[in-house]
């Protein structure tokens, strides 16, 4: 989940302005397994051959048989293609025996994502799938990684209440709205930047009914900085929350549809998930992020 700070881990803004994020883990994992005794391949529903065939050629490994699983849907905003690929660099590097860093994996996993296969987007998923846990990632040509403890976070995971909006969007479309960036395009990424630290302090405070506000601010800064994160059912959908008693809350990933998450008193989470109308996900911090192991 990115919490504050998406869009301006995207190219070119990362590269030319400097993008920052908040973002956290969530543990919807993928699992990538190799093995050869399986009677054929299998990749869940919704998930492309061709995005699993280019990580074996550019790495040049080609299991006989392979399984991947994912606990989320895909196309959904919570990086699930991002995290597939970490897992795809993770295992592979595991199984060729290549000592790469987290920094590495999440890099390789990023360039073959985006740079070998076209699908665009930004950087901060990648980097949460191979680190786990709640960061401030801080995007130039390189990234910079900050890391919270749990009690950083603590105050906010009783009111975090992630949705699936029953409709599925293709990410990287929708990010590729960034490639020519307008001047007003990069005035409503800067605002969102500017967002990221004062969500920081705001969370080390505990005042969950600022970071709500903050979220909604970011919401409508990230419509402006890019007209497909939005339709019409989800603008009704953002509404019918705030009627419904959400502090704050946003569309995940490039938005468009997916998952969204709302910040929600836990006194009001039952009526709330009732009548918001939609599939509520049971998730929380993933802190362990990419592990690998021979079986």
């Amino acid at each position: 989940i990115g919490i504050i700070g998406g869009g301006t881990d995207v190219e070119p803004y990362a590269s030319t302005h400097g993008g920052a994020c908040l973002s956290m883990a969530i543990n919807i994992r993928q699992e990538i397994t190799f093995d050869d005794s399986l009677p054929e391949s299998v990749i869940p529903k919704g998930a492309d051959w061709k995005f699993y065939d280019k990580f074996f050629d550019v790495l040049d490994y080609h299991p006989k048989h392979f399984r991947a699983d994912f606990d989320g849907e895909i196309t959904g905003g919570i990086g699930s293609s991002a995290s597939a690929a970490v897992a795809l660099v993770g295992a592979i590097a595991r199984a060729r025996d290549i000592k790469y860093d987290k920094d590495e994996i999440a890099r390789i996993a990023w360039d073959i994502e985006v740079n070998k296969q076209g699908l665009f987007g930004g950087k901060q998923d990648q980097w949460a799938a191979a680190y786990g846990g709640v960061n401030l990632f801080e995007f130039t040509d390189k990234v910079k990684t900050t890391s919270f403890s749990p009690e950083f976070i603590k105050p906010v995971l009783p009111y975090l209440m992630l949705f699936h909006t029953g409709k599925n969007r293709k990410s990287a479309k929708i990010q590729e709205g960034f490639k020519e960036l307008t001047r007003d395009q990069i005035r409503y990424l800067d605002d969102i930047k500017e967002l990221v630290p004062e969500a920081i302090r705001v969370i080390k405070r505990g005042d969950i009914k600022e970071l709500g506000s903050l979220l909604n601010v970011s919401w409508e800064y990230k419509k402006r900085s890019n007209k497909g994160v939005s339709n019409s059912e989800v603008d009704d959908l953002m509404s019918r929350a705030k009627n419904l008693g959400a502090l704050g809350g946003k569309s995940s990933g490039a938005g468009g549809g997916g998952y969204c998450f709302f910040l929600v008193d836990p006194l009001k989470q039952g009526q709330f998930k009732k009548d918001i109308g939609i599939k509520w996900v049971d998730a929380s911090v993933d802190w362990q992020g990419l592990s690998t192991r021979i079986i």
